[in-house]
């Protein structure tokens, strides 16, 4: 194994053994030591199991590696996303695609927001499926983007 991939494996054991309803700050202390790694595979999967324990922190974390200067780090942070609760992350994917300038990024988010409101919606609040309906219908006239 990578060092990387030996970091992501010490993530997952600690989400396997450190319960978020009983202990939540411990697995918050444990996670937040391979938020700095230089590594964004194993900076992002800290994320996602950061998010487990204070989805606050976690937005935050994500907030800074969606800035990231590469746009193959940015597509994989928007996949997390997946995991999150469905208003949280519609929220922050509308906000990414308004943001975006790079092509493969506002595609991966754009499926992800479609996807989270055609299957999840009844956990979305009517307004944010109103907004991100609107931003992919704008979306799809102007740049002709095809959204399934």
């Amino acid at each position: 194994l990578s060092q990387a991939e030996e970091k992501i494996r010490s993530i997952e054991i600690i989400e396997s053994e450190i319960s978020e309803m009983t202990d939540s700050a411990t697995g918050k202390r444990l996670v937040s030591g391979f938020l700095a790694d230089e590594d964004p595979g194993v900076r992002i999967r800290a994320i996602q199991s950061l998010y487990r324990y204070d989805a606050y922190s976690a937005n935050k974390e994500l907030e800074l590696v969606l800035n990231n200067p590469s746009p193959a780090v940015r597509v994989k942070a928007v996949r997390i996303l997946n995991s999150w609760t469905p208003s949280g992350a519609v929220k922050i994917l509308i906000n990414t695609i308004k943001d975006e300038k790079e092509t493969p990024v506002i595609k991966e988010a754009l499926h992800l927001m479609h996807e989270l409101i055609r299957d999840k919606n009844r956990f979305i609040p009517d307004d944010l499926q109103k907004e991100g309906n609107e931003l992919i219908k704008s979306l799809k006239q102007k740049d002709k983007w095809i959204v399934e």
